[in-house]
């Protein structure tokens, strides 16, 4: 008489380390900027792939203090912390959103098509973005403070531009308050 035994798992069926599978849903949080460009691209990737996701919008200014309370790595915005781990900038959440929840895909498949996408985001988050994160002061420089760049009709006042040829600001006495 053959006893029944019992059925071997498929080892193809068994989870290995890193497998995109998890066992429950994920604590996601968006940490950026109202108005941030790559804060709507990355709520809009989460939204694409239904990741229930919590967003905590900062301040412009303070929100380079909280991003290094919070132990982010950078004090620039998209953040996200994914179950506790810190990942920043646009192109980085995509790649950590495709890891963890791979469809709906946010890159196309095609390499060739793949690369310009990746290409695009990189330009768009090292070299367009920067000049949008600049505090607008850093622009008020000499190159920038000539009349000629006034817009029409301002040449004759240069107090809209208080700064002196070498670069140096214009100090005017301020009126005693009534």
């Amino acid at each position: 008489m053959k006893t029944a035994q019992p059925a071997q798992p498929d080892p193809t069926d068994i989870p290995l380390e890193g497998d995109q599978e998890r066992a429950g849903p994920i604590d996601v949080r968006l940490f950026t900027i109202p108005g941030s460009h790559p804060g709507v691209a990355v709520q809009l990737m989460l939204e694409h792939k239904d990741i229930p996701f919590k967003r905590t919008d900062l301040l412009p200014v303070v929100s380079w203090g909280v991003l290094k309370a919070l132990r982010f790595p950078r004090v620039t915005v998209p953040a996200m912390s994914i179950d506790g781990r810190r990942v920043q900038g646009s192109l980085e959440i995509a790649r950590e959103l495709e890891r963890i929840e791979p469809d709906p895909p946010l890159f196309p498949v095609e390499p060739t098509l793949r690369a310009k996408v990746e290409e695009a985001e990189r330009f768009g988050d090292e070299e367009l973005q920067q000049g949008i994160r600049r505090p607008p002061l850093v622009d008020v420089s000499k190159e920038h403070a000539g009349a000629s760049q006034l817009p029409g009709g301002c040449e004759d006042r240069p107090a809209a531009w208080p700064w002196r040829e070498d670069g140096r600001p214009v100090h005017r006495p301020r009126r005693p308050l009534p």
